[in-house]
């Protein structure tokens, strides 16, 4: 069983900042025969909907299979619509056993929104 907590800072040019609790509960890694947790954000004070990333993210990992994932595969699921989504800021992917912290800042051309 995992208990998944997790915080952010937010902050804007002025120094003014607030600090954002995340708390997921718990979750089984490995529910329903799968190799994978997959997890998004959202704010909990709004009632909540999928817009479609976890969904998203779950069915390529199935598809791409447990022996098939490495970074740059995550990097492809990650950098696609709707996983990647118009709001999103960066995309941090890390591996300690590896030694590999990979962040990408994420810009959005209107056109392609």
């Amino acid at each position: 069983m995992l208990n998944l907590c997790c915080s952010s800072f937010l902050s804007d040019l002025r120094g003014d900042g607030d600090v954002n609790p995340r708390h997921f509960g718990e979750r089984t890694l490995g529910e329903d025969g799968a190799f994978y947790l997959v997890q998004t954000n959202h704010d909990p004070w709004e009632s909540w909907a999928s817009d479609g990333r976890e969904e998203f993210a779950e069915a390529e990992l199935q598809k791409l299979g447990q022996d098939a994932v490495n970074l740059d595969a995550m990097r492809d699921i990650l950098s696609t619509p709707p996983s990647l989504a118009k709001t999103t800021v960066y995309t941090t992917m890390m591996s300690a056993s590896k030694g590999v912290f990979d962040a990408t800042v994420r810009t959005h051309d209107d056109d392609n929104e």
